[in-house]
């Protein structure tokens, strides 16, 4: 985790005016079990900045075996069908109406109070 970090600081266009190259960065580190997996996603996909989280836990996933289930649809450029589910939100009031609007509440949901029109 504190390597995803320090890549995600030092590869960051938004703080450094010369953010440090991903490789260079990533031959500065040399640390943890999912490491190799992360070295190789890092470089592979040239990632920086707020690539780099995204990256770790796809590369810890890798490492246990492990399987990701999210609603954020980036994942799918570095984990396989088999390692991970894509969500989709549900609703917020029912939890089951598959709800697609802004913040998550579906016109389509039973649990909507209703207001008497006057």
């Amino acid at each position: 985790m504190v390597a995803s970090g320090f890549l995600r600081l030092v590869t960051h266009r938004k703080i450094f005016v010369h953010p440090t190259p991903t490789t260079e960065a990533v031959r500065f580190m040399d640390v943890g079990r999912e490491w190799p997996e992360l070295k190789r996603l890092c470089l592979a996909h040239k990632l920086t900045d707020n690539d780099i989280p995204d990256a770790w836990i796809a590369a810890a996933i890798k490492t246990i075996g492990g399987h990701l289930i999210t609603f954020d649809k980036g994942f799918r450029r570095f984990l396989r069908r088999s390692e991970l589910t894509l969500s989709r939100k549900l609703c917020y009031q029912c939890r089951s109406c598959n709800a697609d609007l802004p913040g998550g509440l579906s016109s389509r949901c039973e649990a909507l109070p209703t207001f008497p029109v006057r």
